[in-house]
């Protein structure tokens, strides 16, 4: 460790959080121009080059190269070729004798978890595999090593493979991409309202779009991440919520009838919502496990898909309760469908605020 003289005044850091599923291709590091002002991804391959640079105290025998050896030692252990930096500025000291870290590392912490929030959600939808990128400490992994015992009859069976397992969505692969090539993505349709709200700052969203927004991409991350199925149907659900109610105790037929205002009774058909929100009932209030993976996996593809279709719908509404009333009346109005003609149902898709036309991805539609 060093750090500078004068610990009690404030400077500005890069806060480096190993990342996974990106490889960054760019010869040259930004951080004197950041990717997304106060964010940016840092290749492992960049940490020589940007130590070189630094005005440091050199130690006999202690040289730049060592002490990039320690930050990527720290990339090693989690597997990751990138690191995702953030600059934040704040005091740091060595805290002698406190195991806690400084405040600006929080900080940093919440805006990295933002940016990776967003980055996961949207290269699902590049991802030729259906998986995506994301904090190193997001991936979680289970072990899959095995101890039995007989003790009666006398047996026992150790297996220590050392293989574990991942969510379905996470990667083990790092994807080669330049800086250029994510800004692109990130800024592009049907993205754009999502990183305007997360990355630039500069939407023109009513505030409680944006925060129901941006709630809802923590927690799909969340969902994606986790290995787990019951906490991934949890986390799913949880992101239907946010972009759904508007009162406590909304019950679950009421966030059902507004996705199918939002994406259409066909689409919203494709994902069987019923299995998922009974999934999460008995998950809950009786602890029962989800036994079915798939209702999950289902889970999250149906919580994507509606963050997509409700950020590219919401910009026209003046906020949350708008748009959540403008939803009651769509599913309401479409009930009386079977007693129109064509001239009405006609006439009514006219009406409507929003666009049902299917997401154009790399890819293909989810299965």
């Amino acid at each position: 460790m060093q750090l500078p003289d004068d610990r009690k005044q404030e400077r500005t850091w890069w806060n480096l959080f190993p990342f996974r599923g990106i490889d960054i291709t760019d010869r040259r590091h930004d951080l004197r121009r950041p990717l997304f002002g106060d964010v940016t991804l840092l290749s492992v391959r960049h940490l020589p080059h940007v130590i070189a640079a630094m005005k440091l105290d050199k130690e006999p025998g202690y040289d730049s190269d060592d002490i990039a050896r320690h930050f990527k030692a720290v990339a090693e252990r989690e597997r990751a070729k990138t690191f995702l930096a953030v600059r934040r500025k704040g005091i740091v000291d060595d805290f002698e004798g406190s195991d806690e870290d400084p405040l600006i590392v929080y900080k940093a912490k919440e805006r990295a978890y933002e940016v990776a929030g967003l980055l996961a959600v949207v290269f699902l939808t590049q991802s030729k595999y259906r998986t995506t990128c994301g904090l190193a400490e997001q991936i979680h992994t289970r072990p899959e090593n095995l101890s039995l015992l007989d003790v009666e009859d006398g047996g026992y069976w150790v297996r220590t493979t050392g293989e574990y397992s991942i969510s379905p969505f996470s990667t083990e692969m790092d994807e080669p991409l330049s800086r250029v090539r994510i800004k692109k993505l990130l800024f592009g349709a049907p993205f754009k309202v999502l990183a305007e709200i997360v990355l630039s700052k500069k939407s023109t969203l009513q505030k409680s779009l944006q925060r129901a927004v941006k709630q809802a991409i923590l927690r799909l991350a969340d969902a994606i991440h986790t290995p787990s199925p019951s906490a991934q149907l949890l986390g799913a659900v949880t992101t239907l919520e946010i972009l759904f109610t508007i009162n406590e105790g909304e019950k679950y037929e009421i966030t059902r009838q507004r996705i199918i205002a939002l994406l259409g009774l066909e689409a919203a058909d494709h994902y069987d919502m019923k299995p998922i929100f009974h999934a999460r009932h008995l998950y809950v209030h009786q602890g029962q496990e989800v036994a079915d993976e798939a209702v999950p996996y289902r889970a999250v593809i149906l919580a994507l898909s509606c963050l997509l279709y409700y950020a590219k719908s919401v910009v026209t509404f003046s906020d949350k309760p708008d748009f959540i009333r403008y939803l009651d009346f769509v599913y309401k109005a479409e009930q009386l469908y079977p007693h129109w003609d064509d001239t009405r149902r006609k006439n009514f898709t006219r009406l409507l605020k929003h666009d049902r036309a299917p997401l154009q991805l790399p890819f293909g539609p989810f299965p």
